[in-house]
């Protein structure tokens, strides 16, 4: 999938949408076969793939005692993001996936279905990996931040440098 595109895995639940997801993200080993991405083995080099890409699991994981905003600065520092930029970038993250300051800084327990689709996703996607995989994002949102969140997804891609790898059915 060349960089600047937005590629989707469609199909019903079980297809193995996820499983393959989770192959390519380097989350479990595939039982045969290899991919690459970046250049590197899935097989061979998982920690390399996980250095280069975004990851928006199927099922949030977030921290119960954390607001949206210490997530999104933990995933940046991970990320390798400097000290220095990271408040910016995180409150420039925060506002592109559609949560404002006042929810930024709520406990991600407090959020809604949807709020926690966004913080996923800002979370996937800070520090500009080269490939994000967005796993069912718009899961539990309504139909106009359904439609925002794709205007987010077509502006990872913009610059040319990420390329975006989403399931949805």
């Amino acid at each position: 999938i060349p960089a600047g595109e937005v590629f989707g895995s469609l199909g019903i639940n079980g297809a193995g949408k996820t499983t393959t997801m989770g192959m390519l993200t380097a989350e479990f080993p595939p039982t045969s076969g290899d991919a690459w991405l970046n250049g590197y083995s899935v097989t061979n080099e998982p920690e390399m793939i996980r250095r280069s890409i975004g990851y928006c699991p199927q099922f949030d994981a977030h921290f119960m005692n954390m607001t949206g905003r210490e997530h999104v600065e933990l995933y940046a520092s991970i990320k390798g993001v400097p000290e220095e930029e990271i408040h910016e970038l995180c409150a420039m993250q925060l506002k592109a996936v559609g949560l404002s300051d006042e929810d930024a800084d709520k406990l991600s327990s407090g959020y809604s279905g949807g709020m926690k689709r966004k913080l996923s996703v800002a979370c996937a996607s800070i520090g500009r990996p080269r490939i994000v995989f967005l796993d069912e994002p718009s899961t539990g949102m309504d139909p106009v931040a359904r439609r925002d969140l794709w205007k987010t997804i077509i502006g990872m891609t913009s610059d040319g440098s990420t390329s975006v790898i989403l399931t949805t059915h």
